[in-house]
């Protein structure tokens, strides 16, 4: 199956930030943050505003890296990642090809493959994914067969 695509800046965006809201480690690390903070101004006496100076201080630091990871990706070094796209489930290997690479990521180095609102992404390493928007498919039982194909590769050299 073969899928010629072209990411967008907000493709990238969206991506980042559905990436960033799943990852218990960042969460992990706010809440602790957070819960330093917390604790620091409930010494004072009043834990309902230490509580919620801690709450208004998590939602800022998700604003903040939201607002740093746009303007990060509007750096003129993303121009690869907005090339036309084609990807390629082959019998051996994930392909993924722009006119700046050609890469084949043999079955057993594929980390997953995921669906999220708006796309389709296939990890090849734990921190790297290749980012397929919904209307890179045709329709909706493309989308579907290609999640499915490519889980079913993953899934069958893992076990060999």
């Amino acid at each position: 199956m073969r899928i010629e695509y072209e990411n967008t800046y907000l493709d990238i965006v969206l991506f980042n930030s559905i990436h960033q809201l799943m990852s218990p480690t960042l969460h992990g690390f706010d809440f602790m943050f957070c819960t330093l903070i917390f604790l620091t101004a409930s010494k004072d006496g009043d834990a309902g505003f230490a509580a919620f100076s801690a709450l208004v201080l998590y939602l800022l630091m998700w604003i903040v890296q939201f607002a740093f990871n746009a303007i990060y990706l509007a750096s003129p070094r993303s121009k690869s990642m907005l090339a036309k796209h084609t990807v390629e489930i082959l019998d051996d290997a994930f392909l993924e090809e722009t006119k700046f690479n050609k890469s084949f990521f043999y079955w057993p180095g594929v980390v997953k493959a995921v669906s999220r609102p708006g796309f389709v992404a296939v990890y090849v390493t734990p921190h790297l994914a290749h980012v397929i928007p919904n209307r890179a498919f045709s329709t909706k039982e493309e989308r579907t067969r290609f999640l499915s194909l490519t889980r079913e590769k993953i899934h069958a050299f893992a076990k060999a």
